[in-house]
């Protein structure tokens, strides 16, 4: 969550911004560790 500094220290108008923005954070970790994981069983 630290390359996501803006999850981490500012804070939505609203807790549905709020929240968006912590999935949509979540799915680009996990999204990233699916490719990487990808590229190392195909290497």
């Amino acid at each position: 969550m630290n390359w996501f500094r803006r999850v981490l220290t500012r804070r939505e108008k609203t807790s549905e911004n709020d929240g968006g923005l912590l999935r949509f954070s979540c799915g680009l970790i996990v999204w990233n560790n699916v490719l990487l994981r990808q590229a190392l069983i195909n290497k």
